[in-house]
């Protein structure tokens, strides 16, 4: 009866110890980023000069017809989403359009000289 009594607390000290080692380890692995914006990758932008609306690729290239992304959304000519869902945005000039490292596709607006403090992300479908 001393033997089990004895091992109890042992086992549990071990168990403990192993616990926080596997946890430690995995924390370990998990890669960081300094921030949100490293995970984001902006590919297509919206310009509009005299009522014209051109969207120019991540290289500068203007873009000669509709892009579609592989979550379902579409962005025609014109800088207008349609979403998978069947609503949509209409990009302003300087609004971009990317897709993420997990695939879903944001728009990042542009910025606004009345509001300083704007995060930059309306959207993240």
């Amino acid at each position: 009866m001393k033997k089990i009594t004895l091992l109890t607390p042992v086992f549990i000290v071990l168990a403990s110890v192993l616990y926080f080692l596997l946890v430690s380890v995995a924390l370990a692995q998990e890669p960081t980023t300094d921030s949100k914006q490293d995970n984001k990758l902006v590919k297509y932008c919206v310009s509009s000069t005299n009522g014209s609306t051109t969207i120019t690729s991540a290289d500068g290239k203007q873009i000669s017809e509709a892009v579609s992304f592989p979550n379902g959304a579409n962005v025609s000519l014109d800088g207008i989403i349609t979403w998978k869902d069947g609503s949509k945005t209409t990009l302003r000039n300087g609004d971009c359009v990317g897709i993420d490292i997990l695939g879903a596709v944001y728009v990042a607006k542009a910025p606004s000289s009345s509001i300083k403090d704007n995060s930059g992300i309306i959207s993240n479908r």
